[in-house]
């Protein structure tokens, strides 16, 4: 990411119990597309990959795990890595946002050094997308949101959560995927479960969810 990076979209989801809906099983990671991602080197001189993923099959998915190959513009793979995306279940079409880091030292020159050669491209494999008969809490809505780059450099999103259903949702998270203008994933975040932790219905909370290494005073 740039510093001439200034404005965001941001697309927020939310995860809370589980439900049941109907049974189903079997593998589906032909069904697990990526759909956009970028890269940038963090303050810990990381190689970092941040995108997005989409569920472009008929059944909800548990969780997904995902492997990345970095190829460098001579054809050759350099690191590899491998993360979960953020989600619990994934709704048919549901997108969910993924951050995959890549350390110096288990890449294949020990270092970050092939990146002078210039990056080709990030070739990924989904392995892990169970069916599943489970699915979260679906009434939960976000009422307001804003953000901004606070004083030490990092962007924030504040906002509020209502339960707008007719259950007591519990355990509930906020997971932001951050696109700058030209609608590329440029960062991702997730809070803690929120306060209060059990929320009923009608009721409201409050979230705070900072986009990852988006401290323009310390990454690029």
């Amino acid at each position: 990411m740039r510093k001439s990076i200034v404005f965001f979209f941001v697309f927020l989801t939310l995860a809370s119990l589980d439900l049941t809906l109907v049974p189903q099983a079997s593998s589906q990671t032909e069904n697990i597309k990526v759909l956009d991602y970028s890269w940038y080197i963090d303050a810990s001189d990381y190689f970092v990959v941040v995108g997005e993923l989409q569920n472009v099959g008929p059944h909800t998915i548990k969780s997904v795990g995902l492997g990345g190959i970095v190829y460098t513009n001579d054809g050759e793979p350099k690191a590899n890595s491998y993360t979960l995306a953020f989600v619990n279940y994934l709704l048919p079409q549901q997108r969910a946002p993924f951050y995959m880091d890549f350390s110096p030292t288990t890449s294949a020159t020990g270092d970050l050094s092939w990146v002078l050669l210039g990056v080709d491209r990030v070739e990924f494999l989904a392995d892990v997308a169970e069916a599943t008969s489970n699915y979260q809490y679906p009434d939960l809505t976000v009422q307001s949101s804003s953000g901004g780059v606070d004083a030490e450099g990092v962007y924030w999103v504040t906002g509020t959560v209502q339960n707008s259903g007719a259950q007591t949702a519990t355990n509930i998270r906020i997971i932001g995927t951050f696109y700058n203008a030209s609608g590329t994933v440029v960062g991702v975040g997730y809070t803690d479960p929120l306060t209060p932790y059990s929320l009923a219905p009608s009721n409201t909370a409050s979230f705070k969810v900072g986009a990852f290494d988006l401290n323009q005073t310390e990454a690029s």
